[in-house]
């Protein structure tokens, strides 16, 4: 014998559509794959999801209602989530999700992405896309997984995760994803504009620098970017507006293909070609690493710090292995705008014999306008493997060299008996991170603050050498001013007879002074 309530639910699921069928009035739904969600997001989920319990039932009305008047209070609630009065939208929000209508989908989106009411409105509206779970969702559903709010982050996994079957970093949620969106469909791209927008108010560490106006900056460009006819156009539209960040690590990309951005000028203190020419005994170890002599004063060139081991790193230790006999050394990286930090670290590491802060930085919090991490130190190791070179080192440096070749200056700066020398350097690092837009345009935005070991931060400043050498780009032509102070320098600390560049290469003797 079945009881009221039994009778009245089974009446339900024979004649109401089957979108209702999962719901149990009253109470939230539960959440069919939320065993693929890690232990932790799973532990905030139940919390979430009863906070949620505590607010938000189906009123008794709709309980009681037939089937075609249950259609027409769903589809006045569909109409009330657009309503000034926020109480009312949020509540709406909420029943429509627990009743998992799927034409509430695209409604709810629309609120998200103008959000009138604010977080709680946010997060309801999260939590119902993803009870509803509609694949067209998955796009908005991704850029929320950096929502400044927890709960809508927690929500929006779990939405993923009920939509896809799998985590959402899996194989499975890549291809639907791309299966239910078109990347030039212009719904995209105004879910784009919003999302970057997001992130750059959000995540991107260089954000205040230049003291832009981020809000101008997008309404001067929405139009291009939201009717853009293809992800490309898209992709130049982005990166000519983010180009006035003057940012060398703020890209556009679209898979491996760039797009526009800002364009350094910078005036070069060197001539590459003139150098191999004319170091006495130069040897090219690889692409990238040149060394020579000039008589009891090394040369070893590191022209990038690309992370190529066969091409950087090992030629660049056996060139200082060749040189350790030489009581002075230059080392120039004046073309070197950087690469790999932990390849600049060993090569410093050479020079010193004990651990020593070479710089700081800080990262700002994903999701958090102005919030930061604690200030974290770098550290200078010795490399074990090589010999301590403990001579007068030299390094050569210019405006050219930026991100991890300015973290080498910094390492080399902290080593004894080294001075740098030259001109200021660029002063541009960032740490940059890859972040999908729902179109299939990336964004690379740099994530934190590099600072000196005093805590001051040199990005858009550069690092001011120990000896400043200026010089035009013209006298580079046939000559190096700078290698020519760097011998002079090193000759007077080894109390060697003064020689010009000219000399050594005239007498082509590499031995003696």
């Amino acid at each position: 014998m079945k009881s009221k309530n039994q009778s009245r639910r089974g009446v339900f699921i024979l004649f109401f559509p089957a979108f209702f069928c999962s719901a149990v009035l009253g109470q939230s739904p539960s959440w069919k794959n939320v065993h693929l969600l890690d232990s932790q997001t799973q532990k905030e989920l139940k919390n979430y999801d009863a906070f949620f319990d505590s607010l938000f039932q189906l009123p008794a009305e709709y309980d009681g209602a037939s089937q075609e008047n249950k259609k027409q209070i769903a589809e006045g609630w569909i109409r009330q989530i657009q309503d000034s009065n926020c109480e009312q939208a949020v509540a709406a929000a909420a029943w429509l999700g627990i009743i998992r209508l799927p034409s509430a989908a695209k409604p709810l989106e629309q609120v998200l992405r103008k959000n009138p009411c604010g977080g709680r409105q946010r997060w309801v509206c999260s939590r119902s896309l993803a009870q509803i779970a509609d694949p067209n969702s998955i796009p908005l559903l991704e850029t929320l997984l950096e929502d400044q709010n927890a709960n809508t982050r927690v929500y929006a996994r779990a939405g993923l995760a009920e939509i896809t079957g799998a985590g959402e970093n899996s194989e499975k949620w890549i291809a639907l994803k791309k299966s239910t969106s078109s990347p030039n469909d212009p719904n995209q791209h105004t879910v784009s504009v919003q999302q970057l927008r997001r992130l750059i108010d959000q995540n991107y560490s260089h954000r205040d620098r230049l003291g832009l106006n981020w809000d101008a900056l997008f309404e001067q460009y929405r139009s291009r970017m939201e009717k853009a006819p293809s992800r490309e156009a898209f992709a130049e539209a982005a990166a000519e507006m983010l180009a006035h960040a003057r940012d060398m690590h703020l890209w556009v990309k679209i898979e491996d293909q760039g797009f526009g951005g800002f364009k350094r000028t910078c005036s070069s203190n060197y001539n590459l070609s003139w150098l191999k020419q004319n170091i006495p005994e130069g040897k090219e170890l690889s692409p990238d690493v040149y060394l020579g002599r000039f008589g009891r004063i090394g040369y070893l060139l590191i022209a990038s710090w690309k992370r190529d081991e066969e091409r950087v790193l090992k030629p660049a230790l056996e060139g200082l292995k060749q040189l350790m006999d030489c009581p002075a050394l230059i080392l120039d990286v004046r073309p070197n705008s950087g690469g790999s930090e932990p390849f600049a670290g060993q090569i410093a590491g050479c020079f010193t014999e004990k651990e020593v802060v070479y710089a700081k930085h800080m990262t700002k919090l994903s999701g958090s306008p102005d919030k930061w991490s604690a200030v974290q130190e770098r550290v200078l190791k010795p490399d074990s493997r090589m010999p301590v070179y403990r001579g007068q080192v030299v390094v050569l440096m210019g405006q050219e060299n930026m991100s991890s070749c300015e973290s080498f200056l910094l390492m080399m700066k902290q080593t004894p008996n080294c001075k740098l020398m030259g001109q200021r350097s660029y002063g541009s690092s960032g740490n940059s991170k890859p972040y999908p837009l729902a179109n299939g345009v990336t964004v690379w935005l740099p994530s934190w603050k590099d600072l000196r070991p005093d805590g001051t931060c040199f990005e858009g400043e550069g690092l001011k050498p120990d000896l400043l050498v200026q010089g035009r780009e013209d006298q580079f032509r046939s000559a190096d001013p700078v290698l020519e102070r760097a011998l002079q320098f090193l000759q007077r600390g080894l109390k060697l007879p003064p020689r010009k560049m000219a000399e050594y290469q005239m007498t082509g003797k590499t031995s003696g002074n």
